[in-house]
């Protein structure tokens, strides 16, 4: 059993550090990982600012290579906590300096961008853009860690955030890295890797291996020092599968456009009409009370007409009034 505790306290350069400390009970060591607000970064791109980088299995395949050669360049300069790979967009959660996390960036996309030239597919990548924002405190990492690792779920509902095979999000608070089969890459014939990785001036550390064609996020995300940022295993779960409205506040700083389920806007909306009408019922609702909310839910939380109409029980033709659907 773990119990946890956050010590704030300022140092010399007069910005916020804090150290989580995780206590095993059963052994009474403490480990510590530190909070510096200058240091953690959410790196994205938009979707809208590319074609589709990742149609096939092969190229999702080259990208996780592509993340793992450039985390093995960067590994003295840029941790990378947690990442995944859309169709169209990329999502990390790094720590390093800024300058370092945009090298890191530009590295990568300069690998892809060499990937895409081959597949005659340069136009996709030709006008990506990249966003690089500060996190300030410890509570939002934790969600943007949670928000990261649930994104492919949220686009591709085959998927659990726990299941979505491109990304780090697999490994946290599971015994995947310890079960995976292994290929060790120093035992890979040095003109397989080229072929693999599409470069020959990477070292590779040690312990790096393959699994399933590509090198192992396990070997170079910060796995543990991510999970001891959260109190425990059901901190975690909770916030990857609950905590929906922070999840909006996190798209929207970004600009990203994401969807819920119905089970997920319905907790969304509970927890709207709790604290602004102290209420715990839909139907509770006055007519007007549900304008307010249908309009919350839309600019929000991008849900769509029928989504309102389903869940605030309104005419369709209502709603429709209210967020009129473009046409052509």
């Amino acid at each position: 059993m773990f119990t946890a505790n956050v010590f704030p306290f300022l140092n010399t350069l007069s910005h916020s550090v804090f150290y989580l400390a995780q206590k095993n009970t059963m052994d009474n060591n403490w480990n510590y990982v530190s909070f510096d607000e200058e240091q953690f970064w959410h790196l994205c791109t938009p979707g809208d600012s590319s074609g589709i980088l990742f149609w096939i299995k092969e190229d999702y395949i080259y990208g996780m290579n592509m993340v793992g050669v450039t985390a093995a360049k960067f590994k003295d300069e840029v941790e990378i906590f947690t990442f995944q790979l859309m169709s169209n967009h990329l999502h990390f959660v790094l720590r390093g300096s800024k300058e370092n996390v945009i090298s890191f960036y530009n590295d990568l996309i300069q690998r892809l961008r060499r990937y895409l030239l081959k597949q005659n597919r340069l136009f996709d990548i030709k006008n990506i853009t990249f966003n690089v924002y500060n996190v300030k405190d410890l509570g939002y990492l934790r969600n943007l860690i949670a928000y990261v690792n649930r994104n492919g779920y949220l686009v591709n509902k085959s998927y659990t955030p726990f299941s979505y095979p491109w990304g780090a999000n697999r490994y946290y608070f599971s015994n995947l890295g310890e079960m995976e089969t292994k290929i060790t890459l120093h035992k890979t014939p040095n003109r397989t890797k080229m072929e693999m990785f599409h470069t020959r001036d990477i070292c590779f550390p040690d312990n790096y291996y393959l699994t399933n064609g590509y090198i192992s996020p396990y070997c170079y995300c910060r796995i543990e020092s991510g999970e001891k940022l959260f109190k425990d295993a059901h901190h975690y779960f909770s916030l990857v599968s609950r905590r929906v409205e922070t999840f909006s506040d996190i798209a929207r700083d970004i600009g990203d456009t994401i969807t819920y389920t119905d089970e997920e806007m319905f907790v969304a909306v509970i927890h709207l009409i709790r604290k602004k009408y102290d209420k715990d019922n839909i139907t509770a609702l006055s007519k007007i009370e549900k304008i307010e909310v249908a309009k919350n839910m839309h600019f929000e939380y991008n849900a769509s007409n029928k989504q309102i109409s389903r869940i605030l029980k309104l005419d369709v033709t209502a709603v429709n009034a209210l967020f009129p659907i473009a046409i052509g």
